[in-house]
């Protein structure tokens, strides 16, 4: 007889795991709720350089945050304005806001907590344009802030400013601040600022043009020097306002070199192809005032070609001189 066969052992397969399964991506309010527990374990901490990080999302959060959000934020943090009245109040579903009110009372003891949901309120406040609001909170959050005194708050503060004078911008109301612009500037000098510097100082040389108050602007450049570790955004703004300033100090040279630097550095992103748009329209008159003939290729660009039409008619006629439709 033959002998039976022996058992096989049975072997069970580990189960495969699903690799391609991605996480799911937080929420606003989730990433929000957060940013606020990193900042308040950090400041415990004393890990000032990933609070200074972590509180410069408010700035990040600008284009996706809504009235509804922070009706959900206020709702637990204290009374705010009625965010139900505003045109983008809209309610998401599976968003919430998961505070409690005795985490809400820890975190209202931190400054920092403080300007970091005010800076939230004020960038939300300018893009609606409820601007009288958004003067009262900007006016209040910058008091805020000069009373805090503290560096891992400087880039953050930074866009306050920013936000603070557009604000006052966009109500007409730009000179009132002039003289606060200046002393936020002395006050970031003082402590070595530099990314407050770079922004107050492209605000007051935004505020003298705003008012072609050209002289004043050029000896504030004269006078100053822009911050050796700036942001890269900030020098393309310091870049085109000085370029504009000596473009009517006539000179061109000067203005068209800082013009050509400020369109190089530009980003290629369609949010900034206002600012390209502008700087190369100027860059166009100021190379023509120079005797020259700007690169033609420019005018067939896809991108910016039905918006540059004039300034091509413009060379145009100056290449085949014709007067009546240079003066036309």
């Amino acid at each position: 007889m033959s002998n039976p066969p022996a058992d096989k052992k049975q072997t069970t397969e580990p189960e495969k795991k699903d690799t391609n399964s991605k996480p799911v991506p937080l929420t606003l309010l989730q990433s929000i709720r957060s940013d606020l527990l990193v900042i308040e374990r950090a400041i415990g901490n004393k890990d000032y350089i990933h609070a200074s990080k972590t509180l410069k999302n408010a700035h990040r959060y600008r284009k996706r945050i809504t009235s509804y959000h922070l009706h959900l934020i206020w709702q637990v943090f204290g009374e705010g304005p009625n965010f139900k009245n505003y045109s983008d109040f809209k309610e998401i579903p599976n968003e919430t806001f998961e505070i409690t009110k005795a985490q809400a009372v820890r975190l209202l003891q931190l400054k920092e907590v403080v300007v970091y949901l005010q800076s939230l309120l004020l960038i939300h406040l300018v893009k609606i344009k409820d601007l009288e609001r958004a003067r009262e909170v900007a006016d209040n959050l910058v008091a805020k802030i000069l009373e805090a005194n503290k560096r891992h708050l400087d880039v953050l503060s930074s866009w306050v400013y920013f936000y603070y004078a557009r604000t006052y911008e966009l109500l007409g109301r730009f000179r009132d601040i002039r003289k606060s612009l200046f002393d936020l500037y002395r006050h970031c000098c003082l402590k070595r600022d530099e990314a407050g510097q770079a922004t107050l100082l492209n605000l007051l040389l935004r505020n003298y043009l705003h008012y072609k108050n050209y002289e004043s602007a050029l000896h504030l450049i004269s006078k100053t020097n822009f911050p050796e570790n700036k942001s890269n955004n900030e020098l393309i703004r310091y870049l085109y306002y000085t370029g504009k300033i000596k473009a009517v100090q006539l000179e061109y040279t000067d203005a068209y070199g800082r013009l050509m630097q400020a369109i190089r550095k530009a980003p290629e992103s369609v949010s900034a192809l206002g600012f390209r748009l502008e700087a190369h329209k100027l860059a166009i008159v100021v190379e023509l005032l120079m005797g020259e003939i700007p690169d033609r290729n420019i005018f067939s660009s896809e991108q910016y070609s039905k918006y540059l039409k004039p300034y091509h008619a413009l060379v145009q006629t100056v290449l085949t001189g014709n007067l009546e439709e240079f003066r036309k």
